[in-house]
């Protein structure tokens, strides 16, 4: 761990609008569906509204004489606490666990995920893991935000009255972390327009490892303490020491 990551741990945890974790799987299309159906008291008392999942597919004829031909395939279930706040999916090409709302910090939101992967990885479906995607979309509230982003963010669009007021932006850029084998994409972009000298931002941080080997919870753990770590760097690199206070 460097300098720099233990910094990043002693701050406060950012509240985040989502959380996401997400296993994708391969080769997995000839597995039952059914196997995804999970009966286990515990788990539907954790999660007991289940939707099904489909996919809709449509094909139509260029030339116009055939009607056009529409299929749906069923490929998981959604599996939802009451207050909808927590989520997990079972699908036959991936897992995924959400958490809306306030976020309970890393420790305890990869418990809970690998609370719910547990009873996929023992549902039977074929795992053979090709990537993981950690997602944070953050709600950043400016109060007395003076209109000038350099103030507050490191990573900003420069633009000109020259062309007029600019009423609506946003940026998009992919970073490489080479020595952990990950990936990010980050997206920025106002929440609204301010008022009252407030002002709220959407902090969208994306990371992706491909390819990981998952044979144990540990390396779960692992993979997702790595991935989180280049998350925190986003973040806290991103917010200027004005904005970081109130993560102390």
């Amino acid at each position: 761990m460097t300098a720099n990551e233990v910094k990043y741990e002693n701050l406060a945890v950012p509240p985040a609008m989502e959380a996401i974790f997400e296993v994708t799987i391969k080769d997995t299309h000839a597995d039952d569906v059914s196997k995804l159906l999970i009966n286990n008291n515990d788990f539907k008392k954790r999660f007991p509204i289940q939707e099904d999942m489909y996919t809709f597919e449509s094909i139509f004829d260029a030339s116009g004489v055939e009607a056009p031909s529409s299929s749906s395939k069923k490929f998981g279930y959604t599996y939802k606490a009451t207050d909808n706040k927590e989520l997990t999916q079972f699908r036959n090409n991936g897992f995924s666990y959400n958490k809306l709302g306030d976020y309970p910090g890393g420790d305890e939101f990869i418990e809970n995920a690998l609370y719910a992967w547990k009873y996929y990885e023992a549902s039977g479906i074929k795992i053979k893991p090709s990537r993981l995607g950690l997602r944070y979309i953050n709600v950043i509230s400016v109060s007395g935000y003076s209109g000038n982003l350099q103030e507050y963010f490191n990573v900003f669009l420069h633009h000109t009255d020259k062309i007029g007021k600019i009423e609506k932006y946003q940026y998009r850029y992919a970073i490489d972390f080479t020595d952990c084998g990950c990936s990010g994409i980050v997206n920025f972009q106002p929440a609204g327009a301010p008022e009252a000298s407030e002002a709220k931002f959407i902090l969208d941080i994306d990371v992706i490892k491909q390819n990981p080997i998952i044979s144990s919870h540990d390396e779960f753990k692992e993979h997702f303490t790595t991935m989180r770590n280049c998350k925190n760097k986003i973040f806290f690199n991103t917010l200027t020491e004005k904005l970081l206070g109130k993560y102390r």
